[in-house]
């Protein structure tokens, strides 16, 4: 089976899967199978989110691990491909730099889905190159102790100096650029301000002429549940066209312990940038689980937040299994009665010598709500080489439940492209998902 091992207890959100026909009703040699049709889009270093790429190889395989069809996209990026109902689609996007690949996997597929394939956060296989510095200068503004400026490849502190430089990289760069200004008194956040779509010209200077008042920001919580020992959360500032959140020196941040299942906290805040994301980090203090998040897409504008008994996934240990001879990954979710959650997301990362070189790999699966088991794809041999093998050293680089509260199903979860389960966080940075809540890492 490709996936195995489904938890007892707990609610998990209708996923999306038809009933079993009554006996009688189709016989032994019935086929079940029917077209998908496949969009691959950009999953690689450099590609730009969303834009359709062709000539992407993609496996389908049976529930039973067995291969149903192989073929690639066409040149912009379309494919229908023959599916079984349970079964998986694989897209492997080949390295142009070395001889590693990305794969993702849909997996409980059905005949009928679109499965858009795609990744915000490939792995890194680009050359980084220096572009050169620009200063970013302002005024004296009274009492502040100490100004700061943040892009999306720095953030620096440059005490009370009226100007400083920073460095750009290509990796970071977005063209044209955002600039956030921070001032501080005291390591409190009392002014800040914000130039959109700045050109960055090395050995240029950026200003600006004047400061914006921080303000106060309240967030309310209630409703968590008695196992929630402690919490923390932030807002952070969206910049360069939804690519980049910055949190805010002095301000933006709450810490505390629920009294009753409830919180209140304040800080100073700089409502600015293109949108604000607010995030909720929840600890329990029994047991070996990861945290808990709770991540919400707010206007620019907003300067309050509530989170009001939120449904919550169920929580996830620490304790996994991830094996490169058993081609598998497992692991233990814990629910409770009110737990819900409308996918599994797993990543795992490996490196494959070849003449001394270390070649890397990355695998990234959305699964059925419910699943504690991945038994990976076992794709046609052409593909051998971007297989997990016995001697490399595989990661577990990141494991979620996730709950998304607009969503009914997982066929609903199939309906979305494939990079917004891989960076639920990017989804709500972008504002395609309003509120996202993820359990594990």
């Amino acid at each position: 089976m490709a996936v195995a091992g489904l938890v007892g207890c707990g609610s998990v959100k209708d996923a999306g899967f038809a009933d079993a026909a009554p006996i009688g009703d189709a016989g032994p040699d019935a086929d079940e199978t029917g077209n998908a049709t496949v969009v691959t889009q950009a999953a690689l270093f450099g590609g730009m989110v969303g834009v359709e790429v062709g000539a992407v190889d993609i496996v389908s395989m049976t529930a039973a691990n067995t291969v149903l069809e192989a073929k690639q996209t066409d040149a912009s990026g379309n494919a229908t491909i023959k599916v079984a109902p349970g079964g998986t689609v694989t897209a492997i996007y080949k390295h142009t730099t070395d001889q590693g690949a990305d794969l993702i996997t849909w997996v409980g597929v059905k005949p009928g889905d679109t499965l858009k394939f795609g990744n915000r956060n490939p792995t890194f296989a680009g050359m980084n190159t220096q572009l050169g510095s620009q200063t970013y200068a302002w005024p004296a503004q009274g009492g502040v102790t100490s100004y700061f400026a943040a892009t999306s490849c720095s953030f620096s502190s440059f005490g009370n100096a009226l100007s400083g430089v920073m460095n750009e990289a290509s990796f970071c760069h977005r063209e044209p650029m955002d600039v956030l200004y921070l001032a501080t008194t005291n390591n409190i956040l009392t002014h800040y301000n914000f130039r959109q779509n700045v050109a960055f010209t090395n050995g240029g200077t950026v200003s600006i002429n004047s400061w914006a008042a921080a303000v106060n920001a309240t967030v309310n919580i209630t409703g968590m549940p008695p196992e929630v020992t402690n919490l923390s959360g932030r807002f952070a500032v969206v910049m360069d066209n939804a690519t980049t959140e910055r949190a805010v020196a002095g301000g933006g941040s709450f810490t505390g312990a629920p009294s009753g299942g409830a919180f209140t906290g304040n800080f100073s805040w700089s409502p600015t940038g293109e949108r604000t994301v607010a995030s909720l980090t929840l600890n329990r203090s029994l047991g070996n689980f990861f945290q808990m998040r709770v991540l919400d897409s707010l206007p620019a504008s907003a300067t309050s937040w509530t989170v009001a008994s939120a449904q919550l996934p169920p929580w996830l240990e620490r304790t996994f299994l991830s094996s490169t001879s058993q081609k598998l990954a497992s692991w233990v979710l814990v629910p409770d009665a009110g737990s819900a959650h409308d996918a599994v997301m797993l990543g795992v990362q490996w490196w494959f010598e070849v003449a001394g070189t270390n070649h890397p790999h990355q695998w990234n699966f959305i699964m059925p709500p419910g699943t504690t088991t991945m038994v990976f794809p076992k794709l046609p041999s052409q593909f051998a080489d971007f297989m997990p093998h016995t001697q490399d050293f595989m990661n577990l680089n990141a494991l979620r439940a996730i709950e998304i509260p607009t969503v009914t199903n997982y066929d609903a979860i199939r309906a979305m492209p494939a990079q917004s389960m891989l960076c639920v966080e990017c989804a709500v940075r972008a504002g395609e998902i309003q509120r996202a809540i993820t359990s594990g890492s």
